[in-house]
């Protein structure tokens, strides 16, 4: 085929739609579990219940010396008693007295609490067409000539929902004297992480990281999570800075903490921050969301970073990762 001349016209259209949609819904520790009760779709006005319940209370009240007033009357005292009305009779020692035991009472009773988990719904919708046309026509040597017409399409449409828990992680500090971002090697150890007397599998560092650590009682051990910094508040580096005392945007020898801070790895006696050659750690950090996947699994979070300076002026890394206990 030997074209002399030709006129050619391509056109496309592209459409593209992409849509993720994430809600998480925190929950918090869970008391002993009544029975579970369905909840219909019914739309129930809160004003028309709480005058039921009290034209309820005013016919029990109507019957005088019966059971039902009886019963009406206890409820209310106690009511009152829940709410501290009836308390305010009562002069401060005695209140106190009265709180103190409630708290006695709720302390010996009451379990650890567990870690809060958080239900989290994924929506992802997918939509993606393409068409394209080809038209012309083409003179030949001979004379002839031949027009075109070609077109071609393609679309997809996905879309996928999905609910799952996922405990809510958990932060301590980890310092690297190495340079190198949060690693861990994979193995675990049996540590009281949130201070309940529980254990929880907290991960084993690579060499050269370490848990920036707070020998509250100094025992020479760390025993607790409340040791570290961020399993108690979930701020590590909130309760770090709430150690610069002379808000020098420091945490150094200057402040009377440091004395108490080391750095340790599971298994391995404290090293003090001095003996490390740690001069200075920064109070300030700033969002470094990152997170450490198994496969689909999210094992950590590297949420936050900052720096410490070494006693040779040099600069090293700390950051607050947010762990999958």
């Amino acid at each position: 085929m030997n074209i002399i001349s030709a006129t050619q016209a391509f056109s496309a259209r592209e459409q593209q739609l992409f849509q993720h949609s994430r809600i998480e819904v925190q929950s918090s520790p869970v008391a002993p579990a009544t029975p579970a009760t369905t909840t219909s779709a019914q739309t129930v006005d809160p004003k028309s219940e709480t005058e039921s319940k009290s034209s309820d209370e005013q016919n029990e009240d109507g019957q005088q010396f019966s059971a039902k007033e009886s019963i009406g009357t206890v409820k209310r005292i106690l009511e009152q008693l829940s709410s501290g009305k009836l308390l305010s009779w009562l002069d401060g020692t005695a209140f106190d007295k009265i709180q103190a035991q409630q708290q006695q009472l709720h302390d010996e009773v009451a379990p650890p609490p567990a870690p809060a988990e958080r239900t989290i719904m994924e929506f992802n919708y997918r939509y993606q067409a393409v068409e394209a046309s080809f038209a012309g026509a083409v003179q030949l040597e001979d004379g002839s000539s031949q027009s075109f017409a070609f077109s071609f399409s393609m679309q997809e449409t996905y879309a996928s929902f999905s609910i799952r828990q996922e405990a809510v992680l958990q932060d301590p500090l980890v310092l690297s004297t190495t340079g190198q971002s949060f690693q861990w090697t994979g193995a675990s150890q049996s540590f009281d992480f949130f201070s309940n007397d529980t254990s929880a599998e907290l991960p084993t560092l690579a060499n050269g990281q370490y848990y920036l650590s707070y020998d509250r009682n100094q025992d020479g051990r760390i025993t607790q999570g409340k040791e570290l910094f961020g399993p108690s508040t979930g701020s590590g580096f909130a309760e770090l800075a709430a150690l610069d005392e002379d808000q020098d945007g420091f945490v150094d020898s200057s402040d009377s903490a440091w004395q108490q801070l080391s750095i340790w790895r599971p298994g391995e006696a404290l090293q003090s921050l001095t003996d490390a050659g740690i001069g200075a750690i920064s109070a300030q950090s700033v969002a470094t969301s990152f997170g450490l996947y198994d496969g689909d699994a999210l094992m950590a979070r590297i949420a936050r970073s900052g720096i410490f300076l070494s006693e040779q002026g040099n600069v090293g890394l700390l950051q607050q990762v947010d762990l999958n206990i």
